[in-house]
Parts: C-alpha cells; structure tokens; sequence
C-alpha cells in the first residue's frame, strides 16, 4: 500500500485554493496546518525521509490548556508514586526472540482479519482511507527514528493520511492498527474537535488499546511468541518512560506537576508532557484491555464517546487511579500467565 502522489498534488491545489478564499484567520491557520502535513506527505515520497517532517503548532483554547493543567496537577504525583512497580517489569520472563519474516500481502490480511472481528468498526475506516490511496507502508521511518507511525486527519476532506512502519517482520504489524485506530476517532470531526483530541493527555490511549487487542488477535495465530514479544515491548516501554520521566530528569512527577503551567508553553507546544501522555495512555489502555478480556466492550466504547465530548479526564477520574493501578499490575500477570501457558491458546485465526 502507498501514498498516490498525483492525488496528494490534487489536494493541495485545492488546500492552496480554498486558503487564498479564506478570510477568517482561525480557518486560515487551520488550512495552513492541512497544507503543513500534506507538503510532508508529497516530500516524504519524493525525498525518502530527508524531508518529511512538518512542525504543527497547537491551535488550542486556553480552556484546552487549563483542563489538561488542572488534570496533570491533581494525577501525576499520586500515580508516579504508586507506579514503581513498574520497575520490576524487568523480571517478566521473555523469549529468545528471532524476527518473524512475514511478506507485505501476509501482514495486510492478518491486520484486516482483525479489523473484521473487532467489535468496533475500525474496519470501516480502513477501507475509506485504501480506497482513497491514503494508507502508506514504509519501511522507512516517517521523520526520525522513533516515528513509526503517523496519522495526520485533513477535516476539509474528512479523511486521514496514515503511514506505518512495516519491516517485513512481525515486530512492526501493529503500528497500522494502532494509526486506524486513530484515524477511526478523527473520522467526522471537525478543524476545532480534532485539534482538540489531539492536545488530550489521552490522545494515544485508545490506539494503545487496539494495539493490545491486535496482540491479543495474534496470540491465536501461529505468532505466538511474536505478539508475546510485541507485549513485552509495551510493557518495557512503560517502565521505561516512568524510570526517565521520574527519576533521570531529577525532578519528581510531584514538582513539575506542581510548575505544570511552566512546561506548557505557547499555547500548549509540549516540552515534557509528550512522553507523560504516551504513559498516562498507557496505563489507562491497560485498564480498558483488562476491561475488554473480562466484560467486553462497553467500557471502551464509554471512553471513546466521552473523549469525543471533551470528557476522557472525567473518565480516568471516575476509575480513580487506585484501579489504573490495578490494572496494570493486571496486565503484568496477565502477561505471566500467557507466556506459561501456550497451548491455551489455540489456533483459530490462520
């Protein structure tokens, strides 16, 4: 799957167009944004990498910004401090791992497999953006080394570009499940509601999930040890960005969630809340992953409707972090279970 060029030319005509037609400021930041991400698109297929990058700036209200303040100030000491746990991840047994070589046509028909059995209809998203060209399979990077997926959202044309990172191997197959999962959330919104979904502290949360569920797909494949090793990973990286983010800065959680105003500069650009999200994501996508094994789907599709109204804080604060907790310590030995217990898990998905 790629990106067809001659249609990205066609739309930024058209963004071109529509911007020279504008006359209110705020549609014209909006459609310069859509411009941004599109120039990068057409770059990143005609320089290989050596210029697909855009830089978006946040247009976000100062309501925006005092939410995700005031829910910083009242979480992130408290979970910091519960969460040290985390550091004994480390112990989780793990398998010798080998990549698992899997061509293109193979990982397209094992992520759409689980599209069309996944109880929410990420399936219908995926086949709006195939069918518009608008899903590309790299094996190169988007901007940097750590961009392995991205999905920017055009709301002039109601449609989501996606690029995923895919290295003829197992270990990368879920980065395109986790962008349609974000691309299904962006999916009818508008200039201001996606810009606002994209500033949330949660953002990533139910991408993570889908993540968690396409490894959970896969463990019913002959992938096994892959989706044991893909789960390791999230679990590492959890531990990872708490051991940095609370102990390597030299400044606890407590202090910068205290200064919380200080580290959300212009508007909202992110200094050192990029990485407290994609945490904070991942703990509660380990709540509604436990969620979804023991009781269904409900909870998730709570929380993706409640992040559509502005209300994903509401929601994690309703858990309280006492169960967040929890849950990740149930992930963890859900883990342990899985890794010793194989042959439950058959084969049903081939």
């Amino acid at each position: 799957m790629k990106w067809n060029l001659r249609n990205l030319n066609n739309l930024l005509r058209y963004l071109n167009d529509k911007r020279n037609h504008a006359t209110n400021q705020k549609i014209i930041e909006y459609i310069d944004q859509e411009i941004s991400m599109v120039k990068s698109m057409i770059d990143f297929i005609l320089y290989r990498n050596k210029k697909g990058e855009y830089n978006i700036q946040w247009i976000v209200t100062d309501q925006d910004i005092a939410r995700k303040e005031k829910f910083l100030t009242r979480n992130l000491a408290w979970t910091s401090l519960n969460m040290e746990f985390l550091l004994d991840s480390k112990q989780l047994p793990l398998y010798t791992f080998y990549k698992s070589a899997i061509e293109e046509k193979e990982f397209i028909r094992l992520v759409e497999q689980f599209l069309n059995t996944f109880p929410i209809p990420l399936a219908d998203s995926y086949e709006k953006m195939r069918s518009k060209e608008a899903i590309n399979i790299s094996n190169t990077p988007f901007y940097d080394s750590t961009c392995l997926g991205i999905t920017s959202h055009l709301p002039s044309f109601d449609i989501s570009y996606i690029n995923a990172t895919f290295k003829n191997s197992v270990e990368y197959a879920s980065y395109l499940p986790h962008e349609i999962a974000h691309a299904y959330q962006f999916d009818g919104t508008s200039y201001e509601k996606s810009q606002m979904m994209s500033y949330s502290v949660f953002r990533e949360a139910f991408p993570y999930f889908v993540e968690l569920a396409f490894i959970d797909f896969l463990k019913h494949t002959k992938y096994f040890k892959a989706a044991m090793h893909m789960e390791r990973i999230f679990i590492e990286s959890m531990a990872s960005t708490y051991e940095v983010s609370y102990r390597t800065f030299g400044q606890t959680f407590e202090v910068k969630a205290k200064n919380a105003k200080n580290y959300l500069n212009d508007k909202g650009d992110e200094i050192y809340v990029g990485s407290t999200s994609r945490f904070l994501s991942k703990l509660l996508a380990c709540y509604l992953i436990q969620e979804y094994r023991k009781n269904g789907i409900d909870a998730v599709k709570k929380f993706d409707r409640l992040y559509h109204e502005q209300k994903e804080y509401d929601f994690y604060n309703a858990i309280t972090g006492k169960k967040v907790v929890a849950a990740v310590k149930g992930e963890l030995d859900s883990y342990n279970r899985d890794f010793h217990n194989r042959k439950k898990f058959e084969i049903i998905y081939k």
